[in-house]
C-alpha cells in the first residue's frame, strides 16, 4: 500500500546529557500517516507538516518533557551526518511511541547532497497481515546478490510491536523508495 524511506539523524539536542536524547528521524510527510495508521495527528497540523521543509512533528510525550509550543524552533547538531538541523514544531502526534520527532527528508536532501541518494530504513505498509512474508521473502530474494544487500523483516525488533503486523522495515543503503510493486530490479536502491 506505501513505502517511506526513513534515516537516522542522531542529533544532539541541547547537549549529551541522556535525558536530552530523543529519535530524530527524516521521512516523507505525505506518506508517514500511512504507515503510521496507529499514530494521531490533527489534519490541520498534518497538512502543515507536509508543507513546510524545516517542520517537524513531535510525540506528545516530547512535547510534555521539553516544554515545546507550536511554532517553537529546535536545533539539532547532526553527529555522523555533519549538519545542524534548524526545525520548527508543527504538529504533535499521539501513539504507541510518543518518544521521536519526525522531519522531512528533503530538508536533508537539500542540505546533503549525498542523501538524496541513499537511506536508512524503508517502512512498508501492505494492505494485509498475511502479505508480510510474501513481501519480504520477494525483497530478500531480489537483493540477496546485490552490492546493497537488504534484510526485510517484520517484527524482531524492526519495527514497533503495536504494528508489527502490517508494518515492517528493512535497513538499506541504496537509493530511492518504492513500492513492493515498483520492486522490478536492484537498481532503484543500488549505489551510485
Amino acid at each position: 500500500v506505501a513505502v517511506a524511506p526513513e534515516i537516522w539523524f542522531g542529533g544532539i539536542y541541547k547537549d549529551e546529557k541522556p535525558e536530552n536524547f530523543f529519535g530524530q528521524l527524516s521521512t516523507d510527510p505525505e506518506v508517514w500517516a500511512v504507515i503510521h495508521d496507529d499514530y494521531q495527528v490533527p489534519e490541520d497540523q498534518l497538512k502543515t507538516w507536509q508543507k513546510e521543509r524545516d517542520s517537524f512533528i513531535a510525540g506528545k510525550q516530547l512535547i510534555d518533557k521539553f516544554g515545546w509550543k507550536f511554532g517553537d524552533r529546535i536545533q539539532l547538531k547532526g553527529t555522523y551526518i555533519t549538519l545542524t538541523l534548524d526545525l520548527v514544531l508543527r504538529g504533535v502526534y499521539t501513539g504507541p511511541d510518543e518518544s521521536n520527532i519526525f522531519f522531512h527528508n528533503k530538508y536533508l536532501e537539500n542540505a546533503v547532497s549525498r542523501l538524496s541518494e541513499q537511506t536508512g530504513i524503508f517502512f512498508l505498509r501492505t494492505q494485509t497481515p498475511e502479505q508480510v512474508p510474501v513481501v519480504c521473502d520477494a525483497i530478500n530474494r531480489m537483493f540477496e546478490n546485490s552490492e546493497a544487500p537488504v534484510k526485510a523483516a517484520s517484527g524482531g525488533g524492526r519495527c514497533w510491536p503495536s504494528s508489527c503486523r502490517r508494518r515492517w522495515s528493512w535497513p538499506s543503503w541504496g537509493g530511492s523508495s518504492g513500492s513492493p510493486s515498483e520492486c522490478r530490479s536492484p537498481a532503484p536502491w543500488s549505489r551510485s
